[in-house]
């Protein structure tokens, strides 16, 4: 005959635990190791740390010291869930569910039912064999788990099972080394559905899918940002894409202790429980006393007409909480608020790792350094020439190399490819520039016209004079005239493919063929032009007021652009929000560059670097750049 009086303690899961330890210490360990990393790296704290995760490297020593503290605290944090254990008892009553001193769940033994899970390993090769062969049990018939569901028909619940058993019932204390003596006590009782849990496991994977999403990108941006790929739209939509997830992961956790805490706020009269009267509790409150019947509260605690002692009420009286309840309550509570303050450290740490990402992003860079004195600088392709005291030489973030001129130069102007005229000791110099030093000079023969500024192409230069100026165009080796245009009041020049456009303090811009300088037409701006720009999408013309913007081909007017701090436009490329490269003009203002379309749509505006004085834009497919008035340079990286 079975024993009618009998307990067990209740544990941790075993296979759940020895998972959540190895999970916490090599992927917590893992990702944590990395993310820190690339704080360092991206906040620029200290020297940074190498790209190479080799063997003795910081890596491995960050690796083990943030597994090991990780895996640490979430077995603290499970253990803080029920600190004085858990056990299940049996007598001729019923079964009683025991939270440390309070009562989880009470059921009568005569209206006990009894359902059973029974969780078994198919065998259909090497890997089901070595599962069933470690985890099998041979007091369950070779199964590797059983669970038993006891409850009541007012919903009251039990679980408690040995060996492997589903994800969902880990949340509680709930594991026995046998329940041999269980089985034996509840076979004469009356059987019930099995609770299988299925909307809790799918719960369960969704979250477990927002941890895993929040793990594999944070690894990934973190592994990027250490390989030194900060500038990578990828790099940043990782961290982005982690943050969210460890968002929603971080919310799931306050969500449910928001739930344990408002289930206790509505226990607002403190009473003592004195006796009983049958079902009836006998209750002394703060004025007087009364009675209270539980029956129709469908309590957890079937026994609570037993129970003596402090305890809480509601403000309708329709529930009762015992002093030991709240007190498991509150320990449950701090586990989960200590689990969010993790998760939430997790979330912050990746919000400020994507955050100096994404200043990394437009943070200017100082490639070159100034001179002492304001200078004269162009932009090339992708380096910039500058005016020197010994003559001029052009700069990139890799280094600089010296022009070797004759004289010193007085005025210079920038072209595509490289091109380079200034005017030295009464001479026009067109020059082919690069870093790889095979340049060639080409000069005009003849001596030429004091020049107001130049404006320079691939093969023609426009010298502007006090009475309008001269084309020039480059065969060979030598520099030869193709045209004197006369015109009054030329205050800018540009070039398209086709044309030669002047601007003009009267508000006009006149268009000449490149080949015999031929006036080809009159475009009408809204002012005095003080600046002209030539780019693949059009021609903008400058003036006080704003930037009025052409068609480079049929010369129709495409837009307008209203500012007044213009201090240069230029055709180049800018960084969307994900550092993509986009053409347009870049017009630079006082403090901020704008990106702007032909057609007068402003589309992106970033600041310039601080407390510098920027006289010059550039921007290609892989950088922006910046010119100040000493000769410095600086760098916005976009790839």
């Amino acid at each position: 005959m079975a024993e009618r009086e009998g307990s067990l303690e209740l544990t941790l899961n075993g296979q759940a635990t020895a998972r959540m330890l190895v999970v916490a210490f090599v992927i917590g360990g893992a990702v944590a190791a990395a993310v820190l990393a690339a704080l360092k790296n991206a906040l620029q704290i200290g020297e940074p740390l190498p790209r190479q995760i080799a063997m003795g490297s910081p890596y491995y020593t960050l690796f083990f010291w943030c597994g090991t503290v990780i895996a640490a605290a979430s077995y603290a944090i499970v253990k803080l869930r029920q600190p004085k254990g858990a056990r299940i008892a049996w007598n001729d009553w019923g079964v009683v569910e025991w939270d440390g001193d309070a009562v989880r769940c009470a059921i009568e033994r005569e209206k006990l039912r009894v359902g059973s899970l029974t969780t078994a390993v198919a065998v259909r090769g090497l890997k089901g064999a070595a599962a069933q062969a470690a985890l099998g049990r041979e007091k369950l018939g070779g199964a590797i788990g059983k669970v038993f569901t006891l409850g009541d028909d007012d919903g009251r619940r039990i679980y408690v099972g040995e060996g492997v058993q589903l994800a969902w019932l880990n949340d509680r204390l709930s594991t026995v080394g046998d329940t041999e003596a269980l089985r034996a006590y509840a076979a004469e009782c009356a059987g019930m559905p099995p609770e299988i849990g299925r909307s809790a496991e799918n719960r369960l994977a969704g979250i477990w899918a927002l941890a895993i999403g929040s793990y594999v990108c944070a690894l990934l941006g973190a592994m990027m940002i250490l390989a030194g790929k900060t500038t990578e739209p990828a790099a940043l939509a990782f961290i982005a894409g982690a943050a969210l997830f460890a968002f929603f992961r971080a919310l799931v956790v306050w969500v449910r202790a928001r739930r344990v805490a408002k289930a206790g706020r509505h226990f607002t009269e403190r009473v003592t429980i004195t006796g009983n009267d049958g079902p009836l509790l006998l209750v002394q409150g703060a004025g007087a006393a009364f009675s209270l019947d539980p029956r129709s509260w469908k309590h957890p605690d079937a026994a609570l007409f037993t129970r003596r002692g402090e305890a809480w009420i509601a403000k309708d009286r329709s529930d009762l909480e015992t002093s030991a309840a709240r007190q498991a309550r509150r320990h449950r509570l701090r586990s989960l608020r200590l689990e969010f303050l993790g998760r939430a450290l997790f979330f912050v740490a990746l919000v400020v790792l994507g955050a100096a990402v994404y200043n990394g992003f437009e943070r200017w860079e100082l490639s070159v350094a100034g001179l002492s004195t304001k200078t004269e600088v162009a932009f090339l392709d992708r380096w910039f020439a500058r005016m020197t005291p010994a003559g001029a030489e052009i700069a990139y973030h890799l280094g600089k190399t010296p022009i070797g001129i004759n004289g010193t130069p007085e005025i210079f102007a920038a072209g595509p490819d490289g091109t380079l005229a200034f005017q030295a000791n009464g001479q026009l110099v067109f020059r082919t520039v690069s870093l790889e030093g095979s340049n060639y000079n080409v000069r005009a023969k003849s001596p030429l016209p004091r020049a107001r500024f130049v404006a320079a192409d691939k093969d023609d230069v426009f010298i502007a004079t006090d009475g309008g100026g001269e084309l020039w165009r480059k065969l060979s080796i030598d520099v030869v005239p193709i045209a004197q245009i006369v015109l009054a009041d030329v205050s800018a020049a540009t070039f398209s493919d086709e044309a030669l456009f002047l601007g003009t303090s009267a508000g006009k811009v006149h268009v000449y063929s490149r080949d015999k300088g031929a006036a080809l037409e009159t475009l009408a701006s809204d002012g005095p032009i003080t600046a002209l720009a030539a780019g693949a999408s059009g021609i903008a013309a400058i003036d006080a007021e704003g930037i009025t913007f052409f068609s480079a081909s049929d010369r129709r007017r495409l837009g307008r652009f209203p500012a007044r701090d213009v201090r240069e436009v230029r055709p180049g490329y800018y960084p969307d929000w994900l550092h993509q490269a986009h053409s347009g003009f870049l017009v630079l203002g006082q403090k901020t560059v704008r990106a702007v379309q032909a057609n007068g749509t402003a589309r992106r505006e970033l600041k310039l670097p601080p407390g510098v004085d920027v006289v010059h834009l550039n921007g290609n497919s892989r950088e922006m750049q910046a010119a100040t008035a000493d000769g410095a340079l600086y760098t916005l990286w976009i790839h």
